[in-house]
This record gives structure tokens, C-alpha cells and sequence, in this order.
């Protein structure tokens, strides 16, 4: 796939979790992301442009679109390699358990707030060592190649 061919297939593959991705339509998109709000953090402070109203919404709206597309291109990268995309669950699950815990070790969470005060800290390192683990576990995904062969995903991408 040509550079800007695998930038639109990423960008308009928003909502496609089938099929299979490479590594080049990953970290392609991953390195256009990464330049893009680079040069909008730079734009924004040379230009002095505050974050309100319409600006606000349309970064809003693009960041919830690119995270979309990340987590489709994640998921179909899986598809490459063979697995399901519940492995997105992964990172989402040690995430969740890493805000569980700081929000009760903060007192926000008002259910059971001693047990959470008291066992918040233990439960934030317990959410992060599994997002250790499963930033190690994926880590394979990102740089390791795909089937070379058809699997229950589809076709491989050349």
C-alpha cells in the first residue's frame, strides 16, 4: 500500500473491525497522528488561540474520531496476526482498575469509602502493574508481522 492510501484507509476505516491491517497502515497512522497534534499544540501556542466554543468542539470531535479509528486499526491488526479483538479488552480492563483505584484513594468514590480509602492505594498499583503487563503482552501486536497466510480474518494485506 502506497503512504497516503493507508492514511485513508485508517481515517474512513472509523467503524470496519473486520479484515486485517499491516504494520505499515499502524504505525503510518500512529506517526500522522503524533505530527498532527504536535503541530497543534505548536499552532496553539505561537498563535495564542485559546481552547473555547467552536475551537473546543472541533478538537473534541477530532480526538473522539481518532480514537475511534485507533481502536479499529488495533483491532484489525489483531485480525492480522491471528487473534480476536477482545484483546482490546486487555489495556481497557487494567485502565479501569488503575481509575478505581485512584478515585477511591482520592475519595471520590463515595460507595464504601473507607474500604476504598483504606485499599485505594493498593488497588492503583495493582492497576498499574496490569497495564505493565499488558502494554508488554501487546506490545507484540505493534511490531511483530502478521500472517503470512489466510486465517478466519480474511486474506493477508500486501
Amino acid at each position: 500500500m502506497l503512504f497516503f492510501q493507508v492514511l485513508g484507509s485508517a481515517l474512513f476505516g472509523v467503524f470496519r473491525y473486520s479484515g486485517r491491517s499491516d504494520r505499515l497502515e499502524h504505525w503510518a497512522f500512529s506517526f500522522l497522528t503524533a505530527v498532527s497534534v504536535l503541530a497543534l499544540v505548536i499552532f496553539r501556542d505561537i498563535s495564542g488561540i485559546p481552547y473555547t466554543g467552536g475551537i473546543f468542539l472541533g478538537l473534541f470531535f477530532g480526538a473522539i474520531w481518532l480514537l475511534l479509528a485507533h481502536i479499529a486499526l488495533f483491532v484489525r491488526r489483531l485480525h492480522d496476526q491471528g487473534r480476536s479483538g477482545l484483546f482490546m479488552l486487555i489495556p481497557f480492563t487494567a485502565l479501569t482498575v488503575f481509575v478505581t483505584g485512584w478515585l477511591g484513594k482520592s475519595g471520590y468514590i463515595m460507595f464504601e469509602t473507607a474500604l476504598f480509602v483504606d485499599w485505594g492505594y493498593l488497588i492503583q498499583r495493582v492497576g498499574q502493574s496490569l497495564i505493565i503487563i499488558s502494554i508488554t503482552m501487546l506490545t507484540s501486536v505493534f511490531i511483530g508481522e502478521g500472517d503470512n497466510h489466510e486465517n478466519k480474518y480474511g486474506d493477508p494485506v500486501f
